[in-house]
């Protein structure tokens, strides 16, 4: 437990010291005096964080530096029942510049203390910090999250239902209640062993396979459905030994017409081997030719000079590329410049209305005292405040013209380079262009008579096998004339005997897919709703361990859109889900959590903690407190300008 607070420095709280009481302390006063930073300084000496609920960083205490001093060294102290005191001291650090006696702003360091002693390190203050609170088994708990924060748990009435996500609090619950596996399940429900390979395959996720067995079975009832309709749709009307006669006559016809073609392929064949050897011979004397005279080293030329055009084009892009963003940096400053002015003079117009206000209050006609003072002040604090927040934003356009200087200047150096490189590419085109010309001007050697040869013997063979393939292709096609009316009467026969044939060979196959299809569909559905019984079965289980233990109602499963099975954990009080619930409901079942969450994990002496308790009526912060632990509360009370501590037994 415990019994006293010490803060100084602390945002807007100058110092304060609070002797608590072991049950029921509320911290009470108007908005902006210091209450949520009080419970902020609690919160962080304890869990290392500060409360979400003023827009900050759960994990950031940068709303407890002092304000109007940064130099000031803050600080936070509690002391237990047993005497034991910790705290940390943070302060900002300077450090003068080589050079120059001018300090410049170096960091923020925090100090931590044991009973008056300031710690090596944040280890040693946390094993001492463990060691009064028997926190053993509380950070021993094992999550899936680096971000968890065990003392939070504890402390803080909305972070296991508000601040974490349900994966995590579902963890979390199970943790405590303990898990229902795939072994306790079929001790009394043996028909799930059907389920032994899903479990294996999904790695106990069987609302997986439930997922996939579903989509199997839409799938296979399709493909049954495809499947009838072939059946329903096919003719299956054969007669084989007619086929078969016909076929045979077929064959007969296709014998008679290679006879007579015989004679003219054996020509043809050869007349295209002789074609062939002679394109192949008068082509290698061609390239021998070539080889031996400026064509090759006129290509070469040719090579080289494109591949210094493209290397010139490249670099003409790249040079654009950098102009068009040095464009858009100018442009940008320009934007940067209007931003910037056009924030000094709403400045200057607020500096002047403050002005204007500080110098012409309200006051009485008659006696000359002001009117309204609370009101007057709170005019100027709100011009004041606005002014604030345009200097701040006024340094976002100064910050971005820097970098965009320093932008600026590579831009130039980039495009100073490539402007040298685009004049070596100049020339080096230059060079190539003119070796080229030198080459073309150079005399031609001709073909040799051998070649022209062997091209000539090449084009009179390939005329002939042309006038040999026109008179082939004149002799098939009356080949073809001739037996021309005799394949069409067969043709014709033969053809709707060909289609039942095939109709037959699918109708058998598709018959025995859709018997093999079916028996998969009821496998399937057989599985489906095995998956179905399971995970409701499970969650029941889960569902009276977890009821059993923390004395809460939690909805452990959703059905989806879809049609899914989502396993989730939302906390349930009176059949509302959590979030349908209202602030005090919602801080006295939190309350409720971390009291069993502390018992079943021993956890001595820590606090919970509660900011804007007034959602919570006197009776509802009565039974939080019957729950056994020391309470640390806030309470928005108008017209206090002070922090009052209210303590109850």
């Amino acid at each position: 437990m415990i019994t006293k607070l010490s803060i100084e420095n602390v945002g807007n709280i100058k110092k304060a010291e609070y002797d608590l009481s072991s049950k029921l302390n509320v911290f009470e006063a108007d908005n902006g005096v210091g209450k949520t930073n009080t419970l902020n300084a609690f919160s962080y000496l304890l869990a290392k964080r500060i409360f979400s609920d003023n827009g900050k960083s759960e994990n950031e205490f940068t709303s407890l530096i002092p304000i109007n001093d940064d130099r000031a060294i803050a600080s936070v102290f509690i002391t237990t029942d047993l005497g034991q005191e910790f705290g940390f001291k943070f302060y900002n650090v300077y450090q003068k510049t080589r050079g120059s006696n001018e300090e410049v702003f170096k960091g923020r360091t925090t100090d931590y203390y044991f009973n008056g002693v300031k710690c090596k390190n944040i280890s040693e203050f946390d094993s001492s910090f463990n060691i009064a609170f028997n926190l053993d088994k509380l950070r021993n708990i094992k999550v899936n999250d680096s971000k968890f924060n065990a003392l939070a748990l504890i402390t803080d009435v909305f972070y296991a239902f508000s601040k974490i996500d349900y994966k995590l609090l579902r963890e979390l619950v199970i943790h405590f209640t303990g898990d229902v596996s795939f072994e306790d399940l079929i001790k009394t429900n043996p028909e799930f062993i059907k389920l032994k390979d899903d479990v294996i395959k999904y790695n106990g996720r069987l609302d997986l396979a439930r997922k996939n067995y579903k989509a199997m079975s839409l799938e296979l009832s399709k493909q049954i459905d495809v499947k009838q309709g072939i059946l329903d749709g096919l003719d299956i009307d054969f007669d084989e030994s007619k086929l078969e006669e016909l076929e045979n006559k077929k064959l007969e016809i296709e014998s008679l017409k290679q006879t007579d073609l015989k004679d003219s392929d054996t020509s043809l064949s050869d007349l295209q081997l002789q074609v062939m050897n002679a394109e192949r011979a008068y082509l290698n004397s061609k390239t021998n030719d070539y080889q031996n005279n400026q064509n090759t080293k006129l290509n070469e030329a040719i090579d080289q000079v494109n591949v210094a055009k493209e290397k010139l084009h490249s670099c003409e892009i790249t040079l654009k590329d950098y102009e068009s963003k040095l464009h858009v940096i100018n442009e940008q400053g320009k934007l940067n410049k209007l931003k910037y002015e056009s924030l000094t003079n709403d400045i200057e117009k607020l500096q002047l209305e403050l002005s204007e206000v500080i110098a012409n209050p309200d006051k009485c006609p008659n006696c000359g005292y002001v009117l309204n003072e609370d009101k007057q002040e709170a005019k100027i604090n709100i011009l004041k405040n606005k002014i604030n927040d345009l200097l701040e934003q006024r340094k976002l356009p100064v910050e971005e013209t820097k970098m965009l200087v320093k932008d600026k200047e590579m831009l130039n150096e980039f495009i100073s380079q490539a402007n040298s490189d685009l004049d070596s590419l100049k020339a080096d085109l230059s060079d190539k262009e003119a070796i080229l010309n030198k080459i073309k001007e150079e005399p031609f050697n001709p073909i040799s008579e051998a070649t022209n040869k062997l091209k000539d013997a090449y084009l009179e063979l390939k005329e002939k096998l042309s006038e040999e393939e026109q008179k082939h292709s004149d002799l098939m096609f009356d080949v073809e004339q001739k037996y021309a009316e005799e394949c069409l009467k067969i043709n014709k026969e033969i053809e709707p005997l060909l289609q039942a044939k095939y109709n037959l060979k699918l109708y058998k196959k598709t018959e025995k897919e859709k018997t093999v299809l079916v028996n998969e569909l009821n496998e399937v559905e057989a599985q489906y709703t095995l998956c179905d019984n399971y995970i409701k079965t499970r969650i029941k289980c889960i569902n009276d361990k977890t009821f059993e233990t923390f004395g809460i109602e939690f909805e452990m499963l959703k059905e989806q859109v879809n049609g899914g099975l989502e396993e989730v954990c939302y906390p349930v009080l009176n059949g509302k889900t959590y979030n349908q619930l209202n602030r005090g409901l919602k801080e006295y079942l939190g309350a409720k959590f971390i009291t069993k969450i502390k018992e079943l994990t021993e956890v001595t002496g820590m606090p919970i903690l509660i900011d804007n308790a007034e959602s919570l009526s006197n009776n509802s912060l009565l039974k939080i407190v019957e729950m056994g632990s020391q309470i640390i509360a806030t309470r928005v009370v108008s017209g206090k300008d002070k922090i009052e501590l209210v303590k109850g037994d």
